[in-house]
């Protein structure tokens, strides 16, 4: 046996004491100090599967804790009450346990199932413990899809469509829960989504989610004043920024789209930083290979090889941070726009402005970089290699700029289309690097011709962005009540099904599967609505 470790030494009293002041102090910590430290201290020292079940803790208690911010625009519903806020972690760290291990048909049928048991939970919590009559025309229910719907008078619409009787009344209460419960429970997927963003990052979120639980705990004994104010007004915590910047989802179908796009945008970003690292950890390997010989022995060549890793992974890690900086801009913009589209007034403040040429320069990053990858395979240093190396400094350096001549803001009238472009061209850039490194690596001499052989991706992607985005536009369109509008949402949806049935003829799977999905709803949708207006419904 060891020395120091015999029974001798276990019954000695001070370890006892020892022992016993440790387990006091970790029960003293607040459980907002406790867990990303368990979550930190698991990861570092701990096998897989406990770093991957501290860091859900993890998230499970930033769910917990923030979810009152993610429904700030419904102050009618509870939550900040223990219930409410237990059951939105719970959905949520389902959702992103699905984003995590599950893929394809599994992933399309997890959603929905997860879906209808979010809002089920949800509805009857809302129904049994809060005391809420779902079915009232004047009810907190119904107050919801108001909000979403600020220029129509929902409650009378629902009135009448409660007092039906037979199948027709069945239908509509069942289509009322069913819009309640997604317009509920929609933002648990997006703070799923947001979770895979941060499992790319770790451990990143723990060590900020530890410092805004320290400030939040030091802070009351610093000031006065209630604890929980401040523990909600720490501005530099990102998981708290980003959830918070949830509720536009609830405010409108606009904002719903909007919030969904950027989200995503974030989470696209989050993949560049996690393969700019992956990157960097394999070329670490030869890059000091290279250096562990004689550098002065050292040939040009061997330099610009040297030289092109470092700023390949440079680059890439500047096209995740770029865009990152540039959509939690557009998060910080598109209450304003929001404001502006919805004819409210709830932003505080100046709009920030886009990033300068907004996704031109990452853009430009990802289509250097695929130039480079085309050119190392040739014999020796090619001619692009040596234009990679004297390009990528300038490109950061260009970068640097744009970052501190960002000021002045620009008009809010199109932000919703910025932000569908943006997406698409992100989307993009990482199926044209993907791509690229594909062919580049096939063996033999890289065609330029050959990325584009297989372009269907793209095709859907266009599809997938331009449908959320037009949507608004057709729904506004036939609001304003003018003659021989009430059936365009109708003609959009059945465009739609015939659009991704097309679509999903050179698309693969799961997405094709998705895309039929889709296309069968927006028949019995637009089937549905027919009726509706037809019967004046």
């Amino acid at each position: 046996m060891a020395p120091g470790f015999g029974s001798s030494a276990l019954r000695s009293p001070k370890v006892w004491i020892g022992g016993a002041a440790v387990t006091d102090l970790l029960a003293r910590l607040p459980e907002d100090v406790l867990v990303p430290l368990i979550s930190l201290v698991g990861g570092a020292v701990g096998p897989a599967s406990v770093a991957a079940a501290t860091t859900w803790l993890l998230f499970a208690m930033v769910f917990y804790t923030f979810a009152p911010l993610v429904y700030t625009y419904l102050d009618w519903l509870p939550s900040e009450a223990r219930g409410f806020r237990l059951l939105f972690a719970a959905s949520a760290v389902s959702a992103g346990l699905l984003f995590e291990f599950a893929e394809g048909a599994r992933l399309t049928a997890g959603i929905g199932a997860l879906m209808i048991a979010s809002a089920g939970a949800v509805l009857w919590y809302l129904s049994r413990v809060r005391g809420w009559s779902l079915f009232d025309p004047e009810g907190r229910g119904v107050e919801v899809l108001q909000l979403v719907s600020p220029h129509q008078d929902v409650s009378a619409e629902l009135r009448a469509d409660f007092a039906r009787e037979g199948l027709v009344g069945v239908a509509g209460r069942a289509a009322y829960l069913a819009a309640l419960g997604v317009l509920l429970v929609f933002p648990v997927f997006l703070a799923g989504v947001v979770s895979q963003l941060f499992v790319y990052a770790y451990p990143l979120p723990d060590l900020l989610f530890l410092g805004w639980a320290v400030v939040a705990a030091v802070s009351p004994r610093l000031t006065i004043g209630p604890s929980r104010g401040q523990v909600l007004d720490v501005e530099f915590d990102l998981e708290r920024y980003l959830l918070d910047s949830l509720e536009n989802a609830s405010r409108s179908v606009q904002g719903l789209f909007l919030t969904t796009f950027v989200v995503l945008g974030a989470f696209i970003a989050a993949g560049y930083l996690f393969f700019a690292v992956t990157l960097g950890s394999q070329v670490a390997g030869p890059a000091l290979a290279l250096l562990g010989g004689p550098i002065l022995g050292l040939g040009l060549d061997a330099w610009v090889t040297l030289w092109n890793l470092v700023g390949l992974v440079a680059m890439l890690g500047f096209a995740g941070g770029f865009f990152l900086w540039l959509w939690v801009r557009e998060l910080q913009r598109l209450p304003h726009f929001l404001d502006v589209w919805e004819g409210r007034a709830t932003a505080e403040g100046e709009p920030i402005a886009r990033p300068a040429g907004f996704v031109a320069l990452p853009l430009a990053t990802v289509v250097a970089s695929a130039a480079y990858a085309f050119g190392v395979p040739a014999a020796g240093i090619s001619p692009v290699e040596y234009g990679f190396a004297l390009c990528w400094p300038l490109l950061l350096g260009l970068g640097w700029w744009v970052a501190n001549h960002s000021g002045e803001s620009q008009p809010l009238t199109h932000e919703n289309l910025w932000i569908a472009v943006g997406l698409y061209a992100e989307t993009v850039s990482v199926w044209f690097l993907a791509r690229t490194l594909t062919v580049a690596t096939a063996g033999g001499s890289p065609s330029v011709w050959a990325l584009f052989e297989s372009a269907n991706l793209p095709i859907v992607l266009g599809f997938i962005t331009v449908f959320p985005t037009l949507l608004p536009y057709v729904s506004r369109y036939e609001d304003r009540d003018v003659k021989g509008r009430s059936y365009a949402l109708v003609w959009f949806l059945l465009a739609v099904a015939g659009l991704a049935v097309l679509t999903a003829r050179i698309a693969t799977d799961p997405v094709r599967f998705q895309l039929r999905l889709l296309a069968g709803a927006a028949i019995f949708g637009g089937l549905a609505l027919a009726l509706v207006r037809r019967r004046g419904l």
